[in-house]
C-alpha cells in the first residue's frame, strides 16, 4: 500500500521554534493488517530555505507511530543549513531537499506518519514549500 500527500495548493510553511512542530497537512496513516508485520517507508521532499543571523541547521524529522523513524537523528539531521551571506527573509535561497526514513518490524495496527520541522537557532527561520510526502507499507511477515 502506498499513500501520497501533496502540498496542495502549495503553501509556504514557516517556523522559528527550537522544538519540532508539525508541517501542516504533512500527515497520513497506514494500517498493517492483522496477522502480518511490515516495514513503513516514508519519503519527504520540499523546497526549503534556512536563514537568519546564526550559521545553524534547520531540521526535519518523520514520525511513524509517534516514534522518530530510522535512522533517528534525535534532532541532529540537517535538512537545510544557513550559510553565511544567505539573504534573510526570503525564499531566494530555496533549494530542493529530501529525506527517507523507515520503521521495521511493525505489528498489526494503524500507524500515523507525520513530518515535523524546526530551526536549531531561535534567531533563524525554516521555510518549506512545494512538498510531497510518500509513504509505503511493505509487508514482511
Amino acid at each position: 500500500e502506498t499513500k501520497v500527500v501533496v502540498d496542495t495548493p502549495p503553501t509556504l510553511e514557516t517556523t522559528s521554534p527550537t522544538s519540532f512542530v508539525d508541517v501542516p497537512g504533512a500527515v497520513t496513516s497506514l494500517t498493517v493488517p492483522a496477522g502480518h508485520t511490515a516495514m513503513i517507508l516514508a519519503r519527504f521532499s520540499a523546497e526549503s530555505a534556512c536563514y537568519g543571523p546564526d550559521q545553524q541547521n534547520c531540521g526535519v524529522r518523520i514520525l511513524i507511530g509517534g516514534t522518530e523513524a530510522s535512522p533517528a537523528a534525535l534532532g541532529d539531521f540537517a535538512f537545510d543549513t544557513n550559510r553565511a551571506g544567505d539573504n534573510p527573509g526570503t525564499m531566494l535561497t530555496g533549494e530542493a531537499h529530501s529525506m527517507e526514513r523507515y520503521r521495521p518490524d511493525l505489528a498489526a495496527g494503524t500507524y500515523e506518519v507525520k513530518v515535523q520541522f524546526l530551526s536549531v537557532s531561535p534567531s533563524n527561520t525554516t521555510q518549506l514549500d512545494d512538498w510531497i510526502l510518500t509513504v509505503e507499507r511493505i509487508t514482511t511477515g
